[in-house]
């Protein structure tokens, strides 16, 4: 599982966040602290965890906690985002479930799709065209091998089958972005603008440290 929360985001040149799978709130937090982003949306399907989200972030405005799967709120977010505003999308490769043990997100999922990266990255091709957004898609190695810091998946890993084990469909969508691989974590996918300098760097020392501060802080207070 991917996340954000240990990466600068302050070099996006983005204005708005988009993510799919709210999970814990660990990535939208840190969009909100360290991104500098006008708008922030995240969609997450499973309702207590939609519903926990949005009580975490209800004194944040800007913040827009959308309770539906990823494609639905795809559709209605990005007709309404001019493409002359750029985003920064954060997709959840995998299939949902990692913060609700027990939820058969099959059952509960469009047409039992689990894995909807691409139907994610068709919308915003077919949305957003010319658009200068940045994707970072997490869990890279759901669809290669590769020296991944936390390891690869098994030939047995939930099932998936091996024809979807391959990043064909995201070459053909945006041959005008470059495309980078990070083996961080569980791997990360980058697509972004030919004059785009963003890259996954870790935060520096100096601001994890005044970050863990400021939480033991806000715990002694709350």
């Amino acid at each position: 599982m991917g996340t954000l929360h240990k990466y600068d985001l302050q070099h996006t040149q983005c204005q708005v966040f988009f993510e799919t799978g709210t999970g814990l709130g660990h990535s939208l937090k840190h969009a909100l602290d360290n991104g500098n982003f006008s708008t922030l949306y995240s969609s997450e399907i499973h309702s207590p965890t939609a519903e926990r989200a949005s009580t975490l972030f209800a004194s944040y405005p800007q913040v827009h906690i959308l309770h539906s799967d990823s494609t639905t709120a795809l559709k209605s977010i990005l007709r309404q985002v001019p493409s002359t505003t750029s985003i920064f999308f954060f997709l959840d490769a995998h299939f949902p479930g990692e913060v609700e043990v027990g939820y058969n997100y099959a059952e509960h999922t469009p047409n039992g799709v689990t894995m909807p990266l691409q139907e994610e990255l068709q919308l915003i091709r077919q949305l957003r065209p010319g658009a200068m957004d940045v994707i970072v898609v997490d869990d890279l190695k759901l669809y290669e091998d590769g020296p991944f810091e936390n390891g690869q998946i098994s030939n047995s890993f939930a099932n998936i089958p091996s024809s979807w084990r391959n990043l064909d469909f995201v070459h053909a969508l945006f041959p005008d972005k470059t495309i980078e691989k990070s083996y961080l974590d569980d791997g990360y996918l980058i697509l972004k603008p030919h004059s785009s300098n963003f890259s996954l760097k870790k935060l520096s020392a100096g601001y994890r440290i005044k970050r863990t501060i400021k939480k033991n802080v806000a715990r002694l207070l709350g």
